[in-house]
């Protein structure tokens, strides 16, 4: 078990407090308040898959710390932005569109290169 100083527990929940400081942060430098869940408020969120092996067997007060330390796959079921679902069971819906578009580009790049 790592200790913080003086032989004392490190703290708890540290995922948590970085992304409270980091979305404090941004708010900062976009000068702009999180309007919290209020009629009107931008709705970004992110729907956990609970069934992905990152966060099996775990509390959800320990999903965060999961997400941020265990998990090499994605362990989220849907990603919504300003309200619309952009992933949904682990994909972008313009998945497809992405990557054709991305490999073009690399053999745009390439090509210029060889």
């Amino acid at each position: 078990r790592v200790m913080g100083g003086a032989g004392r527990p490190p703290p708890r929940h540290r995922p948590a407090r970085v992304l409270d400081a980091g979305l404090g942060g941004g708010e900062d430098a976009a000068a702009k308040r999180r309007g919290g869940v209020v009629g009107g408020a931008r709705a970004d969120a992110l729907v956990l898959d609970t069934a992905a092996p990152a966060l099996l067997g775990l509390p959800p007060s320990h999903h965060l710390d999961a997400l941020v330390f265990a998990g090499a796959d994605p362990a989220f079921a849907e990603v919504l932005v300003a309200g619309k679902v952009v992933m949904r069971h682990g994909q972008h819906l313009q998945q497809q569109t992405i990557a054709a578009r991305y490999t073009s580009v690399m053999q745009e790049l390439w090509g210029a290169a060889a």
